[in-house]
């Protein structure tokens, strides 16, 4: 899923379905040719599934900035161990290696207090971002992914085992999220199933207009 945060609005610009080890760098540019000259980006926030060289080379190629979780390989995590012990600073210069060849990135070492007591989360940016500022860009992308449990409200609830169908059903309800935020920003907190209600009011009054039919085209 391709989201824009923007003013205290998420808007879902792009859906596609997926598998677990798909080809990150199609997607990534799948989604950036799709928001070309759409949207003015500031910077990116992916999940760690994009925490690739061959990703991270081509958002550094184009000059957008990104943030994401950082895989906690064994010298990454070595890394946190040092930290934790404060023998690493709080944001370094490392360089991941993998099948697409190596590329320099910052870590982002960021403390956070949990019910279960202290936890190190780390980042990978092509910024030295301050651990603080890291975790609040970050956060936006937490709201996308409650914005996208309150997608899932406009689902259409089907039992059908067609693929081609569920693809579309996804897609429209993004349609209609979109469209009830809007509405929120005109009038107010509209909730979603106020939304939904009036929704179903304009569908059944469509459903009851009549349909007038003109003559055919000649023979």
């Amino acid at each position: 899923m391709l989201s824009i945060v923007e003013r205290g609005r998420t808007f879902t610009l792009m859906t596609k379905q997926v598998g677990q080890c798909g080809p990150r760098v199609e997607i990534l540019e799948e989604m950036l040719g799709a928001i070309r000259g759409l949207v003015e980006l500031r910077m990116i926030l992916m999940d760690r599934g994009f925490f690739t060289v061959e990703v991270i080379k081509t958002l550094k190629s184009r000059g957008i900035h990104f943030l994401m979780p950082a895989k906690r390989t064994a010298p990454i995590e070595r890394l946190r161990e040092g930290f934790e012990r404060g023998e690493v600073p709080p944001v370094v210069d490392y360089t991941m290696r993998g099948a697409g060849g190596s590329v320099r990135v910052k870590l982002i070492f960021v403390r956070r207090k949990t019910e279960e007591g202290e936890e190190t989360h780390i980042f990978v940016s092509d910024m030295a971002l301050e651990p603080g500022v890291a975790s609040e860009i970050y956060y936006c992308r937490w709201r996308i992914e409650t914005n996208n449990r309150e997608l899932k409200k406009f689902k259409a609830q089907t039992t059908s085992q067609s693929m081609k169908l569920r693809r579309v059903y996804y897609p429209l309800a993004a349609l209609f999220y979109n469209l009830w935020i809007s509405l929120r920003n005109i009038l107010g907190r509209l909730r979603s199933h106020e939304f939904k209600s009036i929704l179903h009011l304009q569908l059944d009054d469509a459903s009851t207009m009549p349909i007038e039919l003109g003559p055919g085209p000649p023979l």
